[in-house]
């Protein structure tokens, strides 16, 4: 489970800006005073100071605090001295949860470009079921593919995180992400 998101900031220093994520927060109370909240900032990349412009604060590896409710807060504490201005925009908890069943024979796929724009394309060593799916589950292709590579049309898909899942026809498995910008 990952989580990532973009963000700027301008004047001053990163001092003050921090990334919080709870499993007891009930969701309705003030989160200073409610919740167990630990600091995940480390996991994240900063701006640069002096800059404003939108960069990716990379990829958090969440694994650790998988839950039934997990939250997630950015934290700015300013002093007279020492203030700056942060924007976060795109939030978004991904990753794929496995049944408790080693996959021991992968296929090996390749996605280039990744990230992508307008197009993938999908190299397969094997003949199977290519499936492309958002985050949440709802499959957005399906389709049998033959031994090698295709190329994949993706115009009309909103940016953000998709799985492609590749099945064997002797039912190997395996899924990567692909980032659509």
């Amino acid at each position: 489970i990952y989580f990532s998101f973009d963000h700027a900031r301008n004047y001053s220093t990163n001092d003050g800006l921090s990334v919080l994520v709870s499993t007891d927060y009930d969701g309705t109370s003030d989160p200073s005073t409610s919740g167990t909240w630990s600091d995940v900032t480390d996991m994240f990349t900063f701006p640069e100071e002096g800059t404003w412009s939108f960069s990716s604060a990379g990829e958090g590896d969440m694994s650790a605090y998988n839950g039934a409710s997990t939250y997630f807060a950015f934290r700015y504490i300013s002093t007279a001295d020492d203030c700056s201005t942060w924007e976060v925009d795109n939030p978004l908890v991904y990753g794929i949860i496995g049944v408790g069943v080693q996959e021991l024979n992968e296929v090996s796929v390749t996605l280039y470009p990744n990230p992508a724009t307008d197009v993938v394309n999908i190299s397969c060593l094997e003949r199977g079921q290519l499936i492309i799916m958002s985050v949440s589950g709802q499959v957005m292709m399906q389709q049998t593919v033959e031994k090698g590579m295709i190329t994949v049309d993706m115009n009309n898909r909103a940016p953000g995180v998709y799985l492609v899942r590749f099945t064997t026809e002797t039912g190997n498995t395996t899924t990567r992400k692909l980032i659509l910008r």
